[in-house]
This record gives structure tokens, C-alpha cells and sequence, in this order.
């Protein structure tokens, strides 16, 4: 199978501290929301790369067909825990590696990374 290339730029990260939704409830901070984009990228370039119609979607991930319209149009953060992106990418033949490291000499703290290979 090819390997699925996301469709547009990759998420970036942007200022410290917590971010906020529109209804004031707390989505996490940058390197969290990162990881999270970053996920819910990927997963909707492999989904798209299958070719898959949203019915065919919703049964492969077991979601329900709204849940699948905001996975492929790649809204609300807030929809999509990591461990259910992690789940996603499972069940889309894809295995997952999380790598826990001392932080690098002269950074402040640790920082969350996504490396996609």
C-alpha cells in the first residue's frame, strides 16, 4: 500500500499556555493541540489516500457518520482524544511508537513531538 501523504501543511505550534474553545473549555496546550492536529492530519490523509466513502470510513473506525464529516473536514479538536487517533491509525494498518526521553540541555522543559515516517 502507498504511503498516504496529508493533504495541505502540516499544524504548527504557536504561543504558551492553555488554549481555550470557543465555550471556554480548555483544550490543552500548543504541544497537546499539536499532537492532536498532527494526528487528525494523518489519519484523514490515509482515509483519503483509501479512497473511502464516509459510510466506508464510519465502519473501518467504527465512528458515527457525523463523527467521520468532522474527522475528513478536519474540525473540532475537541471530538478527538489522542488515544482515539492513536486508535485510528491502528486500525488503519499503522503502528504507533511513543518514545518518552530525557529533555534536550538548554530547553526550559520536555516538549511533545510527532515524528511520521
Amino acid at each position: 500500500m502507498p504511503k498516504a501523504k496529508p493533504s495541505g501543511p502540516p499544524p504548527t505550534a504557536d504561543t504558551p499556555g492553555e488554549h481555550l474553545s470557543r465555550t471556554g473549555r480548555m483544550l490543552g496546550t500548543p504541544d497537546e493541540l499539536l499532537l492532536r492536529e498532527t494526528l487528525q492530519h494523518y489519519v484523514t490523509g490515509l482515509v483519503e489516500a483509501r479512497g473511502l466513502t464516509q459510510a466506508g470510513i464510519a465502519k473501518l473506525l467504527k465512528l458515527h457518520l457525523p463523527d467521520v464529516s468532522a474527522l475528513v473536514n478536519r474540525k473540532s479538536l475537541l471530538r478527538f482524544s489522542t488515544k482515539r487517533l492513536i486508535r485510528f491509525l491502528t486500525l488503519l494498518d499503522h503502528d504507533v511508537e511513543i518514545v518518552v526521553r530525557p529533555k534536550k540541555t538548554g530547553q526550559p522543559r520536555g516538549q511533545v513531538s510527532i515524528v511520521v515516517q
